[in-house]
């Protein structure tokens, strides 16, 4: 658990770098190329991690006001639809969103009292959905943007016949 309001800012500001930087490492050309996650583009993974930034403060706001976080009984199906909802949107506009709905996240939790952010479902639903989120989609791009293994010239080739 975080001990205070700046030491979760300072991971969510660590893994949105690590978010960042891997994303500017996909070519443009490549930006709307599915399988980053699944059937997912990068443009894909723009729409969701806003849509997830949006639903962290939605839920902790509802904690702030004495009521209880929404629950997503069918995540994939709520990713599903939420993906969908933003298909049209142009790279640019899901970039320039994401920026802003970030820029958002943070003044929301800069806002929020260290006793706020000691309540375990408060520290859970920011993690979830902000550092852990851009690290684990981090990861995957990069490992999406690796090349694929070549065998070594050691290794037999297993179509050539001898």
């Amino acid at each position: 658990m975080a001990d205070s309001n700046n030491d979760v800012l300072r991971q969510i500001d660590g893994s949105w770098r690590e978010l960042q930087s891997a994303l500017a490492e996909v070519p443009g050309d490549r930006v709307e190329e599915p399988g980053v996650v699944g059937p997912w583009s990068t443009k894909d993974l723009l729409g969701h991690v806003t849509t997830w930034e949006v639903e962290m403060m939605a839920n902790v706001q509802r904690v702030v006001d004495g009521l209880e976080m929404k629950r997503y009984p069918d995540v994939d199906a709520f990713n599903a639809d939420a993906s969908a909802s933003k298909r049209a949107m142009s790279v640019e506009d899901l970039w320039r969103k994401l920026s802003e709905v970030h820029g958002e996240t943070v003044r929301f939790v800069s806002a929020l009292s260290d006793e706020m952010l000691g309540r375990e479902e408060v520290e859970w639903r920011i993690r979830i959905d902000t550092f852990a989120h851009y690290r684990e989609h981090a990861e995957q791009i990069r490992r999406w943007l690796a090349p694929e293994p070549r065998p070594s010239r050691a290794e037999p080739d297993s179509n050539h016949l001898c």
